[in-house]
């Protein structure tokens, strides 16, 4: 489909474990500069309407815009997995993610975004996306080849888990019952249910040690530009959680943050201040680099 000088298009990357996302590419018109790269939140995925209307702007802009789907989209999910010559299948969604191999999914996508022939590559989270994105930082073998990082809206879900829980979940795992889910009540604060499976209950243990706990070890590897923002209108955060997910950034390159006038945490309706923030905010990196216009 094309609007305009934009084109839109469905696209897809298998993963380095053989799993096949799907995703959205916006791109638009002439010299392709820079694209955002976006990790989705927890029970959404890469066809959510706020997120396809900012890829709309975005790429109306100039900045090509990648949705791509993670393991962990939605809630309970089927994936098509390759297995030597033939195929099988694979349970995901937000219910059966294990959140330590979000780095395949960020990874496949980044070379798709690269092979897509942008000259920048900004890695961007919603929501819990964030949460992935930074245990991505944290393990990776090395610095993750991104020009730009955007931290939206980041969520702290997974802060406090309940201990009682996250043993009941290595108990399933230690009678093989990993795909099996909690009982009801589990996980009372998810975004449309109250369960999720012993290994997805187990992986956000690890992760949550990482990412809080430990947070400059992740923060410490960030050296691109970096926007962070939150909105102002029932998000779930605001200054305090901004500096809490940048304050170890002693390496990056520059580190901007903004609260979003109207802006919700779900995104509807926000999607023209956010593509204006972003947009805002990378021209001023360009610039501050000297290779935007004068």
């Amino acid at each position: 489909m094309s609007t305009g000088d934009v084109r839109e298009r469905l696209v897809d990357v298998e993963t380095a474990d053989g799993l096949i996302l799907p995703g959205a590419m916006f791109e638009p018109g002439g010299e392709r500069d820079a694209c955002v790269l976006w990790i989705h939140g927890f029970g959404s995925g890469y066809d959510y309407r706020p997120c396809v209307e900012l890829g709309r702007l975005l790429s109306a802009a100039g900045v090509g815009f990648l949705a791509g789907a993670t393991r962990g989209h939605y809630g309970g999910a089927t994936l098509w997995r390759r297995r030597g010559e033939g195929w099988g299948t694979r349970k995901a969604g937000t219910w059966f993610e294990d959140l330590r191999e979000a780095g395949l999914d960020i990874d496949a996508w980044l070379v798709f975004a690269r092979d897509a022939g942008y000259h920048s590559v900004i890695l961007a989270g919603h929501s819990f996306g964030n949460v992935k994105i930074a245990w991505h930082l944290g393990t990776a073998d090395g610095p993750l080849p991104i020009d730009g990082l955007i931290l939206g809206s980041p969520s702290r879900g997974i802060v406090h888990l309940d201990p009682v829980v996250v043993g009941l979940a290595h108990e399933y795992l230690a009678r093989d019952r990993g795909e099996s889910l909690l009982p009801e009540g589990s996980w009372p604060r998810g975004f449309g249910t109250t369960t999720v499976s012993a290994t997805t209950m187990a992986s956000w243990a690890e992760v949550s040690a990482l990412v809080f706990e430990r947070a400059a070890e992740w923060q410490g590897r960030v050296e691109a530009p970096v926007l962070a923002y939150y909105g102002d209108a029932a998000d779930v955060g605001a200054e305090p959680e901004l500096a809490d997910f940048t304050g170890g950034m002693s390496r990056a390159a520059s580190i901007e943050t903004r609260i979003l006038t109207g802006v919700r945490h779900n995104y509807d309706g926000g999607a023209p201040a956010i593509a204006e923030a972003i947009t805002s905010w990378w021209t001023a990196v360009q610039k501050a680099q000297g290779t935007g216009e004068s």
